[in-house]
């Protein structure tokens, strides 16, 4: 899969590494089957890992790729040395090292942006919401974020808990507008589903007049 992303979005990618490949004419997906094999054959990809999530980003009037590391098994010595050798041919160089020379280096990542989802649209199975976020991660720059959101999601007692872990990592329904990036305590909310359930309700009641009994002839005694 290729993702379109900004020079602004790999700024923000301080605590990630990769290789980015530059003057990728399209189609781009052929650069990447080729990258993948080429890497395969040399012994660089290991164990059937392959480059799934690709980065196309323009700089320059260039388009180029970017391979991040995140989940790949790779040999990093065969890498370095199969990267240098082939510098004639392919334009290419580290992700920090493209940062530094033609980016103006990394963002400061002191305090990172969450990104927004929405946990009403789409899936409401776990794993489909996980997956969403660990993408919305994963787009902000953040990848190396999503082991840990899976951990916490994973070790969570129930539904309500495990959405409350995502929405640490991603700014959700449920997430408290004051809510910092890097707390770890949870705040009790109602879930999701539990909120729509009162919005239903609520919306399903409507004010009664009141019932009179009729006035029967007569003053009362």
């Amino acid at each position: 899969m290729i993702t379109k992303v900004t020079t602004d979005d790999l700024r923000k990618m301080r605590r990630r590494e990769g290789l980015v490949f530059q003057g990728c004419a399209p189609p781009t997906s052929q650069w990447t089957d080729g990258i993948n094999e080429i890497l395969t054959r040399e012994g660089i990809l290991r164990g059937g890992s392959v480059f799934e999530n690709v980065m196309e980003f323009e700089n320059r009037g260039v388009t180029n790729l970017l391979f991040p590391f995140d989940g790949v098994n790779l040999d990093m010595e065969r890498l370095a040395l199969w990267r240098l050798e082939n510098r004639a041919t392919f334009d290419m160089m580290w992700l920090s090292d493209y940062a530094d020379n033609f980016l103006g280096g990394f963002l400061d990542s002191a305090r990172r942006e969450m990104p927004e989802m929405s946990l009403t649209d789409g899936d409401g199975n776990i794993f489909s919401v996980m997956g969403r976020a660990a993408n919305a991660l994963r787009r902000a720059g953040q990848g190396d974020l999503v082991e840990e959101m899976s951990r916490q999601v994973m070790s969570s007692s129930n539904y309500d808990m495990a959405l409350q872990a995502i929405s640490r990592f991603v700014r959700t329904e449920l997430t408290p507008d004051d809510f910092q990036p890097g707390q770890t305590g949870t705040e009790k909310k109602p879930s999701v589903r539990g909120q729509l359930h009162e919005t239903k309700r609520a919306a399903g009641k409507q004010e009664r007049p009141e019932r009179t009994e009729p006035k029967r002839g007569g003053e009362p005694r």
